[in-house]
């Protein structure tokens, strides 16, 4: 089933639907033999940054306990394995420089039991999701999650504005991405409308995540007494022309304050229901 509301879907059956759809993939994912382990890592680390989305959307309704334990749990579940991920990126970003070739170089090993504690706190974030207090019954129930992570994007960009730096650069990634999952999950309520949003945020996501790796990469270089200096400098360049093209995306997607993207989403919603 896909990651977003279903017009004629129960908003709460649909909620518990999706929260259970990702944690079963990135479960599941380790024990499909065929996939090779970066993969699964990648898959599991992605499916807790959707369920750390999705649970920033229902906050209100868990209340601040219940939300700090659950985005602990998923935080800590995607930690586990992030060193390797890391490692892996690492050299897919050199390589893409052409400070060498990816494939000649060992793939970070993880430990066993990284992995299954990892699995052990999915499994338990799973069976948390059916005691979810939710009662969703129009989008003035969501909205406040909602303005409150879209909020949170505008006031990274102001910051990326004033001081352009890695550091910013990477909260506003952060925040714009739990946006982005919200956009997502919501979508179907207005496709024509949201639709181009979507994919703006999706172009975002992608450059500032290549730049981050850049950054990570510089962050790298700059700590090693044989440094390549070359690369070092192919780096910090590709790392500025990205940011210059994430500022104009950025430009383009935060352009409303919260209260007017609520307002619009709220009628989105009302509209499709009356569809429904």
């Amino acid at each position: 089933m896909p990651f977003h509301l279903l017009r004629t879907e129960d908003p709460n059956s649909g909620l518990r639907r999706i929260a259970q759809e990702q944690i079963d993939i990135a479960i599941n994912g380790f024990s499909v033999e065929s996939m090779p382990l970066d993969k699964q890592v990648h898959s599991l680390r992605a499916r807790c940054k959707k369920m750390r989305g999705l649970i920033r959307l229902i906050r209100p309704m868990l209340g601040d306990d219940v939300y700090k334990e659950q985005d602990r749990m998923y935080r800590t579940a995607g930690k586990e394995l992030a060193g390797a991920r890391d490692t892996d990126v690492a050299l897919k970003t050199m390589a893409s420089l052409g400070g060498g070739r990816a494939e000649d170089s060992e793939q970070a090993s993880i430990p066993a039991e990284a992995i299954a504690h990892s699995l052990t706190i999915l499994s338990a974030c799973r069976e948390a999701v059916g005691s979810w207090p939710l009662d969703v019954i129009s989008f003035d129930d969501i909205a406040p999650g909602f303005a409150r992570t879209y909020q949170k994007c505008l006031d990274a960009w102001s910051a990326v504005k004033l001081d352009p730096t890695d550091i910013n650069y990477h909260r506003l990634r952060k925040n714009a991405k739990y946006h982005w999952y919200h956009v997502r999950i919501l979508e179907r309520i207005n496709k024509k409308k949201i639709h181009k949003g979507r994919h703006r945020l999706r172009d975002l996501q992608l450059v500032l995540g290549d730049a981050h790796d850049l950054a990570m990469l510089q962050t790298y270089l700059e700590a090693r007494d044989d440094r390549d200096l070359t690369l070092l400098e192919r780096a910090i360049a590709r790392k500025h022309e990205l940011y210059e093209q994430g500022a104009m995306l950025a430009e383009e997607v935060f352009s409303k304050s919260a209260d007017e993207l609520a307002t619009d989403y709220c009628r989105w919603w009302q509209e499709s229901r009356e569809k429904s």
